[in-house]
């Protein structure tokens, strides 16, 4: 018998109820650490319903999943990008946008650099130098500042534009759910978009766009196994003895911000109260070492030995070790792929003995026309033809084994070969 999520009528309105109830009964909107769990267990059951519900009416799989779901919904306003991936770090989401900005915006110079700490990573973008100057007429030096501001006023149209653009690809990486007004903080990553530094002011510097060619840019996913250890816990028998420098992991929600996936290190047995008094320090998100203050909810927890034992017994934590694993995961680049036209036989052109088809150079990626022969000639024959060919502003191929051309040499073709 569910008590919260009832008259439940389709995926997409357990989703919305779940997120209604968690506003209620989360401990930091004044609700409990009981009350959310049982909330919990009921969206865990439900959720495998409806999505299976929900697949079978549409025929299309989702990997979506209770736990994976469940961080979208803390505050009213969360949203993400649409290209956002979880799991995608700020480094791979660095890299896509210093590509983006080199092959769009070629003719101007970028700085994209990034910081990363222990619950927190930024991205910097900068502009350094374009080939005209951003800021409208009047505006003085004194009101530009380095850090962009969304004042249409401020700058010419173009620069305008393409700040603006700048950000929404940024965006679109984005993931955030975090509400201010209750002190809850939640995204992937913070950003900024700025005109210059303080030691290095923006220039106006003329320099050649790319010029365009036949290529498109498309996001292609690339598997790489990184020889870097990475720390994962691996569950392991509850040992005979409690001992200092051993790992658990709760598998339940437990009070003060001790929160079910957590992991902790015992650092301490025994304290001048009591001997069997166990201290407990949450293990940072790289596993590596613990946090270093108890202020914190949820960072360190103090209990007996036979407490521990018993939420061993129930199954409310679980103990762990943590080993080093080489992770194979998944990187995403911006990349350039040539678009070849596509040519059929009925779209060749016959001239006499030879044929015209429409190509692309591909150490350049530019379109180029190539006429073949259809019979066989012999050497003198065929000497004669490049040099006619030559003449026209061909050249032999042996790659693409035919002569090729910049322009369309069909008319000039036609003339000679008539």
């Amino acid at each position: 018998m569910m008590k919260y999520l009832v008259n439940i009528t389709s995926f997409d309105g357990l989703k919305k109820l779940y997120r209604e109830w968690a506003m209620k009964l989360h401990p930091d909107m004044g609700g409990s650490d009981a009350e959310m769990q049982v909330l919990n267990s009921e969206y865990d059951v439900l959720f495998a319903v409806w999505k299976n519900r929900k697949e079978v009416e549409t025929g299309v799989h989702t990997e979506e999943t209770a736990d994976g779901d469940r961080i979208n919904f803390y505050t009213q306003n969360g949203w993400a990008g649409k290209n956002y991936k979880r799991g995608r770090t700020t480094k791979e989401i660095a890299a896509i946008i210093r590509t983006y900005l080199k092959e769009i915006y070629s003719d101007c110079k970028w700085s994209v650099t990034m910081s990363s700490g222990t619950w927190t990573s930024s991205i910097y973008v900068v502009l350094l130098e374009a080939p005209y100057d951003v800021y409208a007429a009047g505006v003085e030096h004194g009101e530009r500042g380095t850090y962009y501001r969304s004042d249409k006023e401020k700058y010419v149209s173009k620069a305008y534009a393409m700040l603006q653009d700048v950000i929404q690809f940024i965006e679109s990486y984005h993931y955030d759910d975090s509400d201010s007004m209750i002190d809850y903080f939640d995204t992937n990553f913070y950003y900024s978009v700025n005109i210059g530094t303080w030691d290095k002011p923006f220039k106006v510097v003329y320099r050649e766009p790319k010029k365009p060619d036949d290529r498109v840019y498309e996001t292609v996913v690339v598997k790489e196994t990184k020889t870097r250890k990475v720390k994962k816990v691996q569950p392991i028998e509850r040992p005979a003895e409690i001992k200092v420098g051993q790992h658990i992991r709760l598998k339940a929600y437990f009070n003060y911000g001790c929160s079910k996936g957590f992991v902790y290190e015992i650092t301490k047995i025994g304290n001048q109260i009591s001997s069997d008094k166990v201290t407990c320090m949450k293990m940072g998100r790289k596993l590596d070492k613990t946090v270093t203050s108890i202020k914190s909810r949820g960072n360190g927890f103090l209990c007996s030995i036979d407490k521990l034992n018993q939420w061993a017994n129930d199954g409310s934590i679980e103990f762990v070790n943590i080993v080093d694993e080489v992770e194979t995961y998944e990187v995403e680049k911006t990349v350039k792929r040539p678009v070849k036209p596509d040519v059929s036989v009925e779209a060749a052109t016959e001239i006499g003995k030879y044929t015209v088809n429409e190509d692309v150079d591909t150490r350049d990626q530019s379109k180029i026309w190539v006429v073949k022969i259809i019979e066989t000639l012999d050497k003198e024959a065929f000497n004669v033809l490049r040099g006619k060919m030559k003449e026209l502003g061909g050249y032999y191929s042996r790659f693409k084994k035919g002569f090729l051309f910049r322009d369309d040499p069909t008319e000039e073709l036609n003339n000679v070969f008539a």
